[in-house]
């Protein structure tokens, strides 16, 4: 497309958007379930936690397919976890 004399040429920004909740599960059952309900309905990207349903020494609940959890190495049962959507490839 050619421009007309005297007209600048447009540029264009790529703009990306990340949707994450906070929340503090307080070990509830209840609290993860609804925390994996609304992570697939609402596509969220990221989640930050605190003290999710633990136990037998795992994290329960929060299982959730396309997603990874991470937490701090070196501690035997952390409080704070990260959800992140994986990316598709």
């Amino acid at each position: 497309m050619e421009l007309e004399e005297g007209k600048e040429k447009a540029e264009y920004v790529m703009v990306s958007t990340i949707s994450f909740i906070q929340a503090n599960l307080q070990h509830s059952i209840v609290a993860s379930r609804i925390l994996t309900k609304t992570v697939g309905v609402k596509g969220i990207d990221m989640a930050l936690l605190q003290e999710p349903w633990y136990r037998g020494g795992f994290i329960k609940g929060l299982n959730i397919p396309g997603y990874t959890l991470f937490s701090a190495n070196g501690t035997d049962r952390p409080r704070a976890y990260i959800l992140t959507r994986n990316e598709a490839t």
